[in-house]
């Protein structure tokens, strides 16, 4: 009897060192995995920070680009008016020929989501729409604006600058500025005015940076919404 009376206590001590083993498990993987989720989040904040910042530059960029698109349409409109005009001639400057040749490509600041994507990292963002609203926001400007863009810059350098060396004679004073001979002024004639190709150039040039425009202007507005967004997880 005193040696099963031992061993029942040895067992139920036994069982106690068990429970309280199992028990300092349990309170370390939960501080553990307290102080990982508190690390995540530490760091899901930062990176919140940082894409919050890249957006502001983005937006920035993308209203210098507006004001300089509405400078070349102001232009793109004189031209297009004095092409149908009746005056015989018009000067060809060197304004003239940087309208149908300028581009206004947009290229956002992705240095933040570039390293969430190659480090693995992009599953910090806890909050599912704010993620897929922030991927769907650089995939529209991966593929619709630069499309848009690419397609811009195709005909301006292959269609219309061919166009307008064969047929005035440029020369190149400066890296990516063109500027004519005869005191940087050539005419057009009546024949050259009523050149259909040049009166399309200057129609389609009208036409892709007028959505060009509106695409940038759309941006910012998904940019405000973003951030505002954004300020309400920083805040969390």
């Amino acid at each position: 009897m005193l040696t099963e009376n031992k061993f029942g206590k040895y067992l139920t001590y036994a069982f106690g060192e068990i429970i309280l083993v199992v028990i300092g498990i349990l309170i370390a993987l939960s501080i553990n995995n307290w102080n990982t989720q508190r690390l995540n989040k530490n760091e899901e904040q930062s990176y919140l920070k940082a894409i919050k910042t890249d957006l502001e530059k983005d937006t920035l960029l993308l209203g210098y680009l507006i004001k300089d698109i509405d400078i070349q349409l102001t232009k793109l409109k004189k031209i297009k008016d004095e092409l149908h005009s009746d005056i015989t001639t018009i000067q060809q400057s060197e304004e003239f020929t940087n309208s149908l040749l300028t581009t206004f490509p947009f290229i956002p600041e992705k240095t933040t989501i570039d390293e969430l994507k190659s480090s693995g990292k992009l599953n910090l963002i806890e909050n599912r729409q704010v993620k897929d609203t922030l991927l769907l926001y650089y995939n529209y400007i991966d593929t619709s604006i630069f499309n848009l863009n690419t397609s811009l810059v195709e005909y301006s350098r292959n269609i219309i600058a061919p166009f307008l060396m064969t047929n005035y004679t440029l020369e190149y004073n400066y890296p990516g500025k063109l500027i004519t001979e005869n005191s940087k002024i050539v005419n057009l004639n009546t024949e050259q005015k009523q050149n259909q190709f040049l009166n399309n150039a200057v129609k389609y040039r009208i036409a892709v940076l007028s959505i060009l425009k509106i695409r940038y202007e759309e941006l910012i507005i998904k940019i405000i919404g973003l951030q505002k967004t954004f300020d309400r997880e920083i805040k969390k």
